[in-house]
């Protein structure tokens, strides 16, 4: 597939006054609007509600515009706040005992990091259990487990109400570009304006599509807001009245005015001083009796970016020194295993054994086989991928002739900006973690203290290098960074945290400083790193495989089977609601209450119901779509459903001969996921009735 704009995009400080336009783009992010004294509503993107707090300290998403949903921050330190209560102002929002309580009083248990998504949205963690997130369900009642991945349960869209001390919110109409896809949130009912399927209109709309819209310049500060569920249905004024069954004519176009606080007004083009509004009832108000109050006022929420300048650019090629230009084979060797004075590298990346101390030796590697990866550059958007992650006892695995294992994957897919990725430790198996502002790697913990999130640099070589900026998830004020003879994670983002990404033939990669070329970021086995000029590319303590915690891009390269086809990787796509389903017998996986798999003969049992975690490479994680938390997980030689984020959720896809796949666990390759007594597998896209959790269509895959 290509990209609709036909080039890779460039990193985004490589577009002159770009990165400005993000700020506008974000509302300067969520973080910059939760600053003391701020007055904000915390829209559910799952519940399509705000957050709120009744008088009996019940937290829900269930809110509109009250005071029971508006919020006094008070910021503790750069991106922890506590959240006080605007109604009640003796409760605050908290976490106490894995569970969501309104009944805080400003302690510890009230403090959160802000996980800024981008965009106006972000998530809260316990800064007191770390790992523990405000979560909703789609009902509005808040989530049982707290734990696991961040999916749309956690993430709240910030919309301010009163501004804080000495702060300026940017005009919101910034995000009102071409293309772009919105939400129009009304002060005065608390939802979002939504065209129903007759063409009415009215300001009750919650999280679907029927409240989303699609954003038509017709010049500048003139929008016209085509329906996304409808397309032929556009928001108009004519006669006297607003209409959700305009067809994109002289009536459909608005004009925008920025309001203070970052509100807007939308007036109609063809009839001057009528504006559209929205009264307490949900009902829409007569546009001539409609100015700039709080009835013709509105919030843009961004569900989507529009339009962004793209300028195209050749696909980075790293070249490590003394070693061969990197030409990524997927982490798995050609059919005919190559020889030569060091042990083959088994496919995945996998080391034989332990790895020794000069291993992988650089000289000796021959020119590795690009087994079908295409010509840069490269389709975008990307989607990352990266090797297969190292255990503490490395199995000795199997040839990959003919063994199934899709090729063309790029490793590199993985430094695209934005993403958040995890550095597994090649020398002991642990992923790199920041505790405080040092870089540990050692317990095995999968927390979002391991998760870093790149921000590319524009390189000025003729090599096309790819050089990265490793920031803390948790603390984004750290960075990695190699000074003063250590690595630590103690920088600011000045050019001590630049790093050279390279890449190995078996798809590990190492961070080479850019300040201090010849220091890399190293982990030993005992989890502490050593002098970063004191060990050399060769050595496993500077090599690490990329896992993927969170990416935005997602590539469209030609993944084969070895077999010459198209393998399954090239349409499972990451955050897919899919089903599992042994092969083509219309028996699917059924995840039941206590975490074991069962089965299910009916496609429509929202118990078979899976969401995609692309982990990349052909690797892929299954989370249960009812508690997003939950992961297929292989445990003691079998799989169950369990809170989890480590490398037992991970599963090698293969394609089979036959057209189906098996899906084999990452940490134990003698263990298969079966559906009924079977390991050859089909899968299933589904596509979900808006605003629910029905099931609507299902498409195969296989």
């Amino acid at each position: 597939m290509a990209y609709p704009h036909g080039v890779a995009p460039p990193p985004y400080s490589a577009v002159p006054n770009l990165a400005n336009q993000l700020d506008h783009l974000s509302i300067s992010s969520a973080k910059n609007i939760l600053v003391n004294g701020a007055v904000v509503h915390l829209w559910s993107k799952k519940s399509g509600h705000t957050l709120k707090i009744s008088d009996k300290e019940d937290v829900s998403a269930t809110g509109i515009n009250g005071d029971h949903a508006k919020f006094m921050i008070n910021a503790k330190s750069s991106g922890v706040v506590s959240l006080q209560n605007k109604k009640n102002p003796h409760h605050w929002l908290a976490i106490i005992n894995n569970t969501i309580r309104g009944n805080g009083r400003g302690g510890v248990h009230c403090q959160f990091n802000v996980i800024d998504h981008g965009h106006g949205f972000m998530s809260l963690e316990s800064r007191e259990c770390r790992g523990h997130y405000i979560g909703v369900e789609h009902d509005g009642s808040c989530k049982k487990y707290l734990t696991g991945l961040m999916g749309d349960e956690e993430k709240f869209y910030v919309i301010p109400v009163e501004a804080g001390s000495g702060q300026s919110i940017p005009p919101n109409s910034k995000v009102l570009t071409e293309g772009a896809r919105v939400r129009l949130w009304s002060f005065c009912s608390g939802m979002n304006i939504r065209i129903l399927d007759d063409g009415k209109i009215d300001g009750g709309g919650r999280g679907g599509t029927y409240a989303l819209f699609t954003v038509h310049s017709r010049g500048v500060g003139i929008v016209a807001l085509q329906n996304v569920q409808n397309t032929h249905h556009w928001i108009a004024i004519k006669n006297g009245s607003t209409l959700g069954t305009g067809r994109g004519g002289p009536f459909t176009n608005l004009r925008v005015h920025d309001i203070f606080n970052g509100k807007v007004c939308l007036e109609s083009v063809e009839y001057k001083g009528q504006h559209v509004g929205v009264l307490a009832n949900k009902s829409m108000k007569p546009p001539g009796a409609t100015g700039q109050g709080d009835n013709g006022r509105f919030y843009i929420i961004l569900d989507k970016p529009g339009a962004e300048p793209v300028a195209p650019r050749q696909a980075p090629q790293p070249v490590l020194p003394q070693a061969p230009p990197p030409v990524i084979q997927g982490g798995y060797p050609a059919a005919t295993v190559p020889q030569w004075n060091q042990p083959a590298v088994p496919q995945g990346g996998y080391p034989a054994a332990m790895p020794q101390a000069n291993y992988p030796p650089q000289a000796n590697y021959p020119p590795p086989v690009q087994h079908g990866y295409p010509t840069p550059p490269m389709a975008v958007p990307p989607q990352p991928s990266y090797p297969i992650p190292p255990v503490q006892v490395p199995p000795t695995m199997p040839s990959a002739a003919g063994s199934g294992v899709p090729t063309g994957f790029n490793v590199l897919d993985a430094f695209q900006h934005g993403n958040e990725i995890q550095l597994i430790a090649r020398s002991n198996g642990y992923p790199l973690r920041l505790s405080n502002t040092e870089l540990v790697g050692g317990l095995g913990a999968f927390t979002l203290d391991c998760d870093f999130k790149v921000n590319l640099v524009p390189s000025q070589s003729a090599a096309q290098l790819v050089i990265v900026k490793l920031q803390s998830v948790t603390r984004p004020t750290s960075y990695i960074t190699i000074r003063g003879g250590s690595v630590h994670g103690k920088g600011g983002g000045g050019p001590y945290t630049q790093l050279k990404v390279g890449v190995l033939p078996d798809n590990y990669v190492t961070l080479e400083s850019i300040s201090h070329p010849g220091n890399y970021v190293n982990m030993t086995a005992q989890g502490f790193p050593s002098l970063p000029n004191t060990v050399l590319p060769t050595s496993p303590d500077v090599q690490f495989f990329v896992r993927l915690s969170k990416q935005f891009y997602a590539p469209r390269t030609q993944i084969l089977t070895p077999f010459g086809t198209h393998s399954l990787m090239m349409k499972l796509r990451h955050d897919m609601v899919v089903q599992l389903e042994a092969f083509r017998t219309n028996t699917f996986l059924a995840v039941v209450p206590n975490s074991v798999l069962g089965v299910s003969y009916n496609y429509m049992d929202p118990n078979t119901l899976l969401k995609v975690i692309d982990r990349g490479m052909g690797i892929i994680s299954l989370a249960v779509l009812s508690r997003a938390s939950f992961l297929l997980k292989e445990t003691n030689g079998s799989i169950m459903a369990l809170e989890c984020n480590d490398l037992s959720a991970d599963f090698r896809l293969f394609d089979n001969n036959d057209g189906s796949v098996t899906l084999r666990s990452v940490t134990s390759p003698s263990t298969d996921l079966f559906v009924n007594n079977n390991n050859r597998l089909s899968f299933g896209s589904v596509v979900m009735v808006p605003g629910t959790n029905a099931i609507q269509t299902r498409v195969p895959l296989n």
